[in-house]
């Protein structure tokens, strides 16, 4: 699907609405070259810090696809609610966009709760290959296979993520069990460091201030970590030419883009020297891939636009699958979730995707 087709549509019948002051967000959905206006929420501003950390305890894209929701509808009252501007305005549909971005950080937790060990994507892949692997054991070796759970794709990442690892392996080498000992998962052997350990993870927002700035990029060096930002997409169609009786139908399209950035092995005195340029108290994770932050990276996996906090190359193909639905009376009342992960997120390579 490409929007290119229905660029012209879009321009001549469309009023396009996005739920950000961001310049950043701004400038990439500039890039289409189709007019649109600003309106903003006052929806963060709102919360709470007990509110925010709960939606943080979902996980990170689910964190960001509600805020993000939030914004959205929020938005969409203020348009439905304002006077039209012009005749143009009653005959046009209305599109809003909103975003909310944050980073995802795993971190190994040791069993005493511990979570000073932020670990190598590396080690990441080790534990959840064990996991899978161990579980790959079991019914080979004929135990039976418990019922599927419809609900476990929509568990927390976190919930999923702190399973104790020695629950869910088999030990096929009885050596394994001694002190020190290499566990072993299928044919997977976990060494005896990572053995002991829960994987778990925490979500990076802006930095409070200065100092906060620091210690995030601290942890984030020399590591990979995900940015993920959540979309949510709502239309309004005037006078539905596919339902004469409707007046104006609201559709709604929620998804997460995620993409994996590498940093630099950095040094306490660059790290101290980018934050003091002010460029990192305004940015998620407390750094600007577009700006002098980009010179902190080593590479990324996924969609560049996504580190900034816009996936304008999955907006597109959202949008221009509605608009092929809608010209072709396909369209239905409908909620959409979509979570989207690079291909080979647990991969441990950092590969360069344009997008």
């Amino acid at each position: 699907m490409s929007i290119l087709k229905h660029l012209d549509i879009l321009k001549q019948e469309w009023r396009i609405v996005l739920a950000s002051s961001s310049p950043r967000r701004k400038e990439i959905l500039g890039e289409l070259q189709l007019p649109f206006e600003v309106i903003t929420s006052t929806v963060e501003d709102n919360m709470s810090e007990e509110e925010r950390k709960s939606l943080r305890d979902l996980g990170a894209e689910k964190y960001t696809v509600e805020l993000a929701r939030r914004k959205c509808l929020a938005v969409t009252g203020k348009v439905l609610a304002a006077p039209l501007r012009s005749q143009d305005d009653r005959r046009k549909h209305v599109l809003v966009i909103a975003s909310d971005t944050c980073i995802e950080q795993d971190i190994i937790e040791e069993d005493t709760g511990d979570s000073s060990c932020v670990p190598d994507y590396a080690e990441v892949a080790l534990l959840h290959e064990g996991r899978a692997e161990g579980k790959a054991g079991q019914d080979k070796d004929g135990a039976d296979e418990p019922p599927v759970d419809p609900d476990a794709h929509d568990r927390t990442r976190k919930t999923e993520r702190q399973t104790d690892q020695k629950t869910s392996k088999a030990v096929e080498d009885p050596a394994a069990a001694a002190p020190g000992a290499e566990a072993r998962t299928g044919s997977t052997l976990i060494p005896p460091s990572l053995s002991q350990k829960r994987l778990s993870t925490r979500i990076l927002d802006k930095p409070a201030n200065p100092d906060d700035a620091v210690r995030t990029l601290k942890t984030l060096r020399g590591k990979s970590h995900r940015v993920v930002t959540g979309v949510a997409l709502c239309w309004i169609f005037a006078n539905n030419p596919h339902n004469p009786d409707s007046k104006d139908v609201a559709v709604r399209d929620l998804f997460a883009e995620t993409t994996i950035v590498k940093f630099r092995n950095l040094s306490d005195d660059a790290i101290e020297r980018y934050v003091a340029t002010g460029e990192s108290l305004d940015k998620a994770g407390s750094y600007g891939i577009q700006g002098l932050g980009g010179l902190l990276v080593e590479g990324i996996q996924g969609c560049h636009r996504n580190v900034i906090g816009f996936p304008l190359s999955a907006i597109s193909e959202k949008i221009a699958g509605r608009l092929d639905d809608y010209a072709e009376g396909r369209l239905k009342m409908q909620f959409n979730v979509d979570v989207r992960q690079p291909a080979g997120a647990s991969s441990s390579s950092d590969a360069t995707a344009a997008c």
